[in-house]
């Protein structure tokens, strides 16, 4: 895999995957190797293809550790950056990664991340939920020191004061800590503890439960705030879940870059799998910033998404499961 040429006459990326190959690392199999060479004009420089020539040659010797330090020494000479770097060299289910960099000072966390999702073949979109990847280790810190730095960039393009607005001073970090920790704190945290419970003897309930959640999201066009409400109906069977456990089920689903009709359909598809019943239904309103902020600014807007599954298709549940809802907007508890 390569890119081509940027149009400024840059070569962009050149990636190599390479598999099935014993070499370069003490741990075990390279099963991926990523070249990243950025910011040198092609030329008298090794284009995309000559690059890969080169790692593929190197590691063809077959050589455990001296075989990463002479593929790095092949890149400082021929590329004539001496700034190259392993990245990283991790185990993931018995093969190794590892990342080679040349055109960035220090070591970027992020790119270590997205290329070890790369290499397991994990998708990382932005309503995805990414939390093994931090379990066991203070990657997540390190993110939001980079992720720090970058917003301190972006602020400055603005051309903010940040050094000397006092309401502008620490912005940066409050941004990131917003974005890890809340507004798309479920791509980075693991799923809230889920306790059910028996649903059977003679107490068994078997009519009609709904449960209201209200929640905050972020669309993944814009970045703006969804500000909504679920309304959940389920139809029990053997297991139910502890009422608060609907809340922060959908609280969690809800932060991350996420669409309306998205976030429906997971939560129904999680509880179903909790609960163990094809009985579930979602019904959620919301207003959206993309709408109310930019764009069209219509501050009355509401959009409604529907899922139903199993039982909830048949008129009379369905009739019921809206009634429900309804009386629930008019009554206050």
């Amino acid at each position: 895999m390569s890119k081509a040429a940027n149009t400024d006459g840059h070569t962009s990326t050149a990636s190599v995957k390479i598999d099935g190959l014993k070499k370069a690392n003490t741990d075990g199999q390279i099963s991926s190797v990523l070249v990243t060479i950025g910011g040198k004009r092609i030329g008298d420089k090794p284009n995309s293809k000559e690059a890969m020539d080169i790692v593929f040659r190197d590691l063809e010797k077959k050589e455990r550790t001296p075989g990463v330090e002479n593929t790095l020494e092949l890149f400082r000479r021929v590329f004539k950056i001496p700034g190259v770097t392993v990245l990283y060299s991790t185990d993931s289910n018995g093969a190794n990664t590892v990342g080679f960099t040349g055109n960035v000072g220090s070591k970027s966390v992020s790119l270590v991340i997205r290329n070890k999702l790369k290499a397991q073949n994990s998708r990382f979109h932005a309503n995805d939920n990414i939390h093994h990847v931090f379990e066991g280790n203070n990657l997540l810190s390190e993110v939001e020191k980079e992720l720090t730095k970058k917003l301190e960039e972006v602020l400055d393009i603005l051309i903010i004061d940040r050094e000397n607005d006092p309401n502008s001073q620490d912005t940066a970090n409050r941004w990131a800590r917003m974005y890890l920790y809340e507004i798309m704190g479920g791509r980075y945290s693991p799923p809230p503890k889920m306790t059910t419970f028996p649903n059977e003897g003679e107490e068994k309930y078997d009519g009609l439960l709904v449960s209201r959640a209200e929640f905050k999201a972020v669309c993944s066009h814009h970045h703006q705030p969804i500000t909504g409400v679920a309304y959940i109906g389920i139809l029990p069977k053997g297991r139910v879940l502890g009422l608060s456990k609907y809340i922060r089920l959908v609280q969690w689903h809800a932060a991350r870059g996420t669409l309306q009709e998205e976030l429906c359909n997971r939560i129904v598809k999680s509880i179903a799998k909790l609960t163990k019943t094809e009985d579930v239904a979602c019904h959620i309103m919301a207003r959206h910033g993309c709408c109310e902020n930019r764009g069209v600014q219509a501050h009355s807007s509401l959009t409604q998404t529907t899922v139903l599954s199993g039982r909830f298709h048949e008129e009379q549940v369905k009739s019921e499961f809206f009634n429900q809802i309804k009386l629930a907007q008019q009554v206050q508890v």
